[in-house]
């Protein structure tokens, strides 16, 4: 409840925004929310802004009251959108160990063409500056996106912003950048691309208001 009240804390029409990663494993996940909702209205709140994550591991919304999902990128893509062909690929690199290697421009073509809802629910797109978990992984089971650059991150993120998919949300995109080095999502300052990739976001969402 201190994080909630603090007001840099993003909230939707007076409900804190909270994130909600696999709620498919929870146990009682609805009457969680229900208890916590109750408890947030006690502070003045509105109830909560539930977020579910959409992923490999949690492929519907489970929770009732939730208002908005996000698709977590670039794996939402690669589990859901991608053809048999590309799913064969994926399953072989996986049981033979072997680096598995995808393209940047390809996954985010595919991004663009979702067009999956979730009864009604507001869709908060993700978004990624660039993915390569080898140094987590090793050469056994890795992933490496290659192609990815500040400028095409920088080209989609406005492509993303602008886009006129049923449900999106208007208000929220999601970067996946935790800053992982094992994952490679970065936008921190890096020796390979310095700021680039943080002025990229500023320039873009200056520009696209």
């Amino acid at each position: 409840m201190p994080f909630f009240k603090d007001s840099r804390y993003i909230k939707h029409d007076n409900k804190p925004m909270l994130f909600l990663y696999n709620t498919s494993v929870i146990p009682n996940v609805n009457d969680m929310v229900e208890f916590w909702e109750e408890e947030s209205r006690k502070q003045g709140f509105d109830g909560l802004y539930i977020v579910e994550y959409i992923s490999t591991k949690c492929t519907q919304p489970h929770v009732k009251s939730s208002a908005a999902v996000y698709e977590d990128e670039p794996l939402y893509t690669l589990r859901f959108l991608t053809n048999p062909i590309q799913k064969a690929y994926r399953l072989l690199m996986k049981k033979t160990k072997h680096t598995e290697y995808q393209n940047y421009d390809h996954i985010y073509k595919m991004m663009m063409k979702n067009r999956r809802t979730y009864s009604g629910r507001a869709i908060i797109q993700g978004c990624f500056p660039a993915w390569d978990n080898s140094p987590r992984r090793g050469s056994k089971g890795a992933m490496v996106v290659k192609g990815a650059s500040p400028e095409k991150f920088g080209r989609y993120l406005s492509e993303l912003m602008k886009c006129e998919r049923y449900d999106s949300s208007k208000d929220y995109i999601v970067v996946n950048a935790w800053n992982e080095w094992g994952e490679g999502a970065i936008l921190e300052p890096s020796l390979k691309d310095g700021y680039r990739y943080l002025e990229t976001v500023r320039e873009i969402t200056i520009k696209n208001g």
